[in-house]
């Protein structure tokens, strides 16, 4: 996969995550005994646990059928902001809808029909005030009907239309006797706009024409003047199949956070911040408590501008989100992030700690954060001389560490399209790393890519891998090369013909007894590359690759490995699992056991929001040297160090285990 587009992918994830919440809601049962209806009533309920939180109401009706879609669906719009939350009142018909539902008697085809007036008053006097006194922060209220139903919902407007907020009528029997709701509508005098959602199916029967004619009557009228009018058809639904979609179309026109979100960021490409304030004014004054903000929009403008390499105006556009929403750790998150790429260290661990003091992040969201202060606050140090512009994919050093081998090209961290690779020579003089060259075992005008170079502990073999060909090679896939030092010069690098296989091998490196440890993609593989090991023979041969025993393979990916030379611990970098934060080049450790290599623990010490990869140890001077590329969106890579120490109570920690 190109790294790049994954890197975008892991910011759209992590803006996922920071949108999610977890729903604090619960259900109750709840009867009222009714004096109009002369007959207990009763209804189910879904409200937030904290109940001054639900400011919008949804009376549903025939509850007894629809309150699982309607809780389900809400749930799904509240769990990912996009709409505020709410109440669910799903009203039981208790097998009295067609008396209940319907405006009029019409005792030849529907029997026992026309109690509309008495179930609205009940909904009004007995109901409704009872839902507001335990629930006193709702200041929007929708009414919801399918069927029967939307004939009841539409019925309410027409005689009681203040008593609602919204009207969502699906499938609506508006064909009712004696054309009963083309009649005078209250509607006339009605000082808020009320939103109204009328829709069917093209295959709903008598119900499709009835619609849509009942929608022309109000346009032609004036009445749609004192509405928010909405209505669709929608295309192969029937009376049943029509009710989910139409829900959730309803919702789409009742919370446009998309129509928002687009306004806002035009609106501040055109006039900005002061411009913004003022449209947001205005959308709350338009919308009232449907008006949710659309913050995700918000974020992504300002990472925009961040990566537009505006990062003076995206820290003021994310200094005035903090005010917007105080209780959102998100704008803080965001901070934090564009001061860490502007390199004030100081004002981005702030940002960080501000954010996890505001709280309410998913756990994996609570360890970014802590990991992005870990990094900021880490002793990792940029080896300058060893770094360049290019893209550096691995380095080795010789065991008196003067001479250093550095493998690079010049394109893009990710792309696939990069030209080859090469490995460059350096040498350290008065602690100073000298550029040299090429190295001798490396070639310079072809095509093939050379990488993963490594040095033997006792400086005397160079092992790297290449995608050059001999003879009897028929893949394009990288193998394995080794070179030997004889009198100061290295040999001409040969492949290792048995331990190479027609799959992809990378990352050789050798234990101090000089076997052979390497990840690959071959037949047997269990994972996205696995680690092998081949013995040293007698002969300088290798035996046969056999899988490292233990929990060290997995599904994922595991690549660019280091064994210690007496094989106590080994250090790699893996991708794709569960513990991983970056999802893309994390480095773990694990520890030789009695049973094999034990379950690698996640280096959370040294792992950046980038890729780190292809780590070496210095017994000489005790550090670790590898490659990173820092942060998510860096198209290129540089060489760090650390201390070993950084390290070692991970390799205690698991002796002990």
């Amino acid at each position: 996969m190109n790294k790049t587009f994954l890197i975008f992918m892991i910011m759209v994830g992590y803006v996922v995550n920071m949108l999610a919440q977890e729903l604090d809601y619960e259900t109750k049962k709840m009867e009222i005994e009714s004096a109009i209806l002369a007959k207990n009533r009763k209804m189910e309920l879904y409200y937030p646990k904290e109940k001054s939180n639900a400011q919008i109401a949804f009376y549903v009706l025939d509850g007894n059928w629809n309150h699982e879609l309607v809780q389900g669906t809400l749930g799904h719009w509240i769990k990912w902001n996009l709409m505020p939350k709410a109440l669910v009142v799903s009203i039981d018909n208790m097998g009295s809808r067609t008396r209940d539902l319907t405006p009029t008697k019409d005792d030849t085809r529907f029997p026992g029909s026309g109690g509309a007036h008495s179930f609205l008053e009940f909904i009004a006097d007995e109901l409704k005030p009872q839902v507001e006194k335990e629930f006193e922060n709702v200041h929007y209220n929708v009414l919801v009907g399918h069927s029967f139903g939307g004939l009841f919902s539409l019925f309410a407007l027409k005689e009681q239309p203040n008593l609602f907020d919204g009207y969502i009528a699906i499938s609506p029997s508006v064909w009712w006797k004696d054309n009963y709701m083309y009649g005078d509508f209250n509607a006339r005098e009605n000082d808020q706009k009320p939103f109204v959602y009328i829709t069917a199916g093209t295959d709903d029967r008598g119900n499709t024409q009835a619609s849509k004619d009942f929608v022309a009557w109000l346009e032609e009228e004036g009445l749609s003047q004192n509405l928010e009018l909405h209505s669709e058809v929608m295309g192969g639904e029937d009376h049943f199949s029509n009710v989910p979609i139409s829900l959730h179309r309803g919702l789409g026109y009742l919370f446009p956070k998309r129509k928002w979100a687009n306004d806002m960021v035009s609106v501040y490409d055109s006039l900005g911040l002061e411009g913004l304030k003022v449209n947001i004014v205005k959308l709350k004054k338009e919308y009232g408590a449907r008006f949710l903000f659309p913050m995700d929009a918000m974020l992504s403008k300002a990472l925009s501008l961040h990566q537009e390499e505006k990062s003076k105006e995206a820290t003021e556009f994310l200094k005035w989100l903090q005010t917007q929403q105080e209780s959102n750790y998100q704008p803080s998150y965001y901070l934090g992030y564009v001061f860490k790429g502007q390199k004030d260290s100081k004002k981005a661990i702030e940002s960080y700690q501000r954010a996890l003091e505001i709280g309410g992040m998913p756990n994996r969201m609570k360890t970014v954060i802590e990991r992005e202060i870990r990094q900021l606050l880490s002793p990792m140090e940029k080896i300058v001389d060893l770094s360049s512009k290019e893209v550096e994919t691995s380095v080795a050093f010789s065991p008196d560490e003067t001479k250093a081998y550095v493998s690079r090209h010049n394109g893009k961290w990710g792309s696939r399209e990069n030209p080859p690779s090469k490995i460059y020579e350096y040498r350290n003089t008065n602690g100073k790393w000298q550029f040299k060259g090429i190295s001798s075992f490396s070639q310079k005008d072809t095509k093939d890519s050379d990488s993963d170079i490594f040095i033997s502990y006792d400086g005397g073999e160079a092992f790297f891998v290449s995608t050059r060909s001999y003879p009897g090679k028929s893949d394009g896939n990288p193998d394995i090369w080794k070179s030997n030092l004889k009198e100061g010069v290295w040999s001409n690098p040969k492949p290792i013909k048995t331990v190479n296989s027609p799959g992809y091998e990378a990352s050789p490196v050798t234990d101090s007894e000089g076997n052979l440890y390497f990840s690959s993609i071959r037949e047997g593989s269990s994972g996205l590359g696995d680690f092998y090991m081949a013995k040293l023979n007698g002969d300088g041969t290798y035996g046969t690759p056999k899988l490292l025993k233990g929990e060290i393979n997995g599904i994922s990916g595991e690549w660019n490995l280091l064994v210690a030379p007496s094989t106590e611990w080994m250090l790699f970098e893996s991708s794709g699992r569960s513990d991983g934060l970056s999802a893309y080049g994390d480095m773990y450790v694990s520890t030789k056991t009695d049973q094999g290599w034990s379950k690698p623990e996640h280096l959370s010490e040294l792992n950046t929001t980038g890729s780190d990869l292809n780590i070496r140890y210095l017994p000489n001077s005790k550090k670790l040297v590898f490659i990173s590329s820092k942060q998510l969106e860096n198209t290129d890579t540089d060489i760090y160090q650390v201390d070993f120490k950084e390290i070692e109570s991970y390799i205690n920690k698991s002796n002990r285990k």
